[in-house]
């Protein structure tokens, strides 16, 4: 007897979005350069140009493979690019007014294009050829124009490098992850930027915070880069003296990262909020740069999707004769018993994600996370009627694992603090569609932690949190979400 047997979700996701290129401004452009007034970058896999003024951008490539990371060469004559070509990504180099490209790598010895050396004789890239299998880190290149074989650069490792006007140094992220989406982070993977001298053979560190520091620039004698260090962990330019190690910050966005900035030692260009911005190194503000793609925008048209390809999380009921499944931000129930029954779609809510349901003991309630108020919080909806209550109102952190008790009367789930908390469920009053439930909560802390509540935002936008409480507090209170849900009234208890 087969143990499991695909399940089949048809469903159609209808898409109502409009089409950014045909509509106005271009937005998400990726990994763009600049030389002079010319600037390139990638967009929905292809490769664009257009002026660093703005305007209307060309299309430079059109393989189905999709391209990235292009770079101008000092000359100003050619571009180098990488594209997965046979699901391999190698490197390549076009004319910079378009044209056909040549290859200059072959598996396995390739991988994304970082640089090119002053003289515009060898495109710089990285790769994991070399590289024990165990190790996180990748080795830079250099590939003639001629496509001989590549040849490692004299350091240990290396993702990204930037050399010296001369080509006689190089400052070159040594280590780490320089796109990575952690706010804050502070692990193994952080980079840092070293300082090489290729006469010497001398290596030195330039770098000492402990986060984010990347994409180095040389301009002169300030290398200018990426870090998170401010105190609001939005990654921003910094640049540094590289003769006295003094430090300035030079962006000061303060919503969204700025990300991949490259520049030709003038001009700095870089990606911020999905836009591109333009920044003189002599100083002066950034300056957002207008840019219109005339697409078709085939990938955001109305389509069938088959939801069974998307599946993020499963829970079969106690007694095997249902399945519940969280598939592109719905959850969808499916009744194993009956093989002619189709999966229904219990949730319906486009622009809401729905995550991690679990059926209760019986069968007849799923609980789940709902994004639907701009913060997940915790839903139980009957699987038959559809009356669904919000049972938590305050959750501002990231939540997981809800877990329903033998009994189905209580609900636990934990927190990205390692908090777990506890909701105890009773049976709703009907009053149509949606309806209101009591229900007990405890928060309890993780081993070595002290107990907390879920906290809440202060008006600065940092995290208050409330000491544990070591006696019992009772409240009542409704609230009403956007999308116009009202939760339960709740007698929490936080111990």
């Amino acid at each position: 007897m087969a143990l499991w047997s695909p399940v089949l979700l048809p469903v159609l996701f209808s898409f109502s979005v409009a089409a950014a290129g045909a509509a106005g401004e271009a937005r998400f452009m990726t990994t763009p350069d600049i030389r002079g007034d010319r600037v390139v970058f990638a967009w929905e896999g292809d490769l664009y140009t257009t002026s660093a003024e703005g305007g209307t951008a060309v299309r430079l490539t059109s393989n189905p493979a999709g391209e990235l990371a292009p770079k101008l060469s000092p000359d100003g004559k050619s571009i180098a690019y990488s594209t997965f070509d046979n699901g391999v990504l190698d490197v390549w180099v076009m004319p910079s007014e378009g044209g056909a490209p040549t290859r200059l790598t072959w598996a396995p010895l390739g991988g994304q294009v970082v640089a090119w050396t002053p003289d515009s004789r060898h495109v710089v890239f990285r790769s994991r050829w070399g590289v024990p299998p165990a190790a996180r880190d990748q080795k830079l290149y250099q590939v003639g124009l001629d496509a001989a074989m590549p040849e490692p650069l004299p350091l240990d490792r290396g993702q990204d490098c930037s050399f010296s006007a001369d080509g006689s140094k190089i400052l070159y992220v040594r280590k780490g992850n320089e796109d990575y989406y952690w706010k804050r982070y502070k692990g193994g993977q952080y980079p840092d930027i070293w300082m090489a001298d290729l006469t010497a053979r001398s290596y030195k560190a330039v770098t000492d915070y402990v986060g984010r520091n990347a994409y180095p620039m040389w301009v002169g004698d300030t290398m200018f880069f990426n870090s998170d260090r401010g105190a609001d962990g939005i990654t921003n330019l910094w640049a540094q003296d590289l003769k006295t190690g003094a430090l300035r910050q030079v962006t000061t966005h303060t919503d969204f990262d700025v990300m991949s900035p490259s520049t030709d030692g003038k001009r700095i260009v870089y990606v911020q909020s999905g836009y591109l911005y333009v920044l003189d190194t002599a100083g002066g503000a950034p300056r957002k740069v207008p840019v219109r793609i005339p697409s078709d925008d085939w990938r955001l048209q109305d389509r069938w999707i088959n939801p069974s390809k998307y599946l993020h999380f499963v829970d079969v009921a106690d007694d095997g004769k249902a399945v519940v499944v969280a598939a592109r931000g719905d959850v969808f129930h499916l009744a194993l018993a009956d093989k002619d029954t189709m999966p229904r779609n219990l949730t319906r809510t486009p622009g809401v994600r729905e995550d991690t349901p679990r059926l209760s003991p019986d069968g007849q309630r799923v609980a789940y996370f709902s994004d639907a108020t701009g913060e997940y919080q915790l839903y139980v909806r009957d699987v038959a009627s559809g009356d669904t209550t919000q049972v938590t109102t305050d959750l501002d952190r990231k939540v997981h694992h809800p877990r329903w008790s033998p009994d189905g009367k209580k609900i636990l789930f934990g927190d990205k603090d390692f908090s777990l908390h506890v909701v105890e469920w009773t049976s709703p009053r009907k009053s149509g569609r949606r309806s209101t439930s009591r229900a007990t909560s405890t928060t309890t802390s993780s081993p070595g932690r002290s107990a907390t509540t879920p906290g809440r935002r202060t008006a600065g936008g940092s995290r208050t949190r409330s000491p544990a409480r070591t006696a019992t507090t009772r409240s009542s209170c409704t609230t009403r979400s956007r999308a116009g849900r009202s939760s339960s009234p709740t007698t929490s208890t936080r111990t």
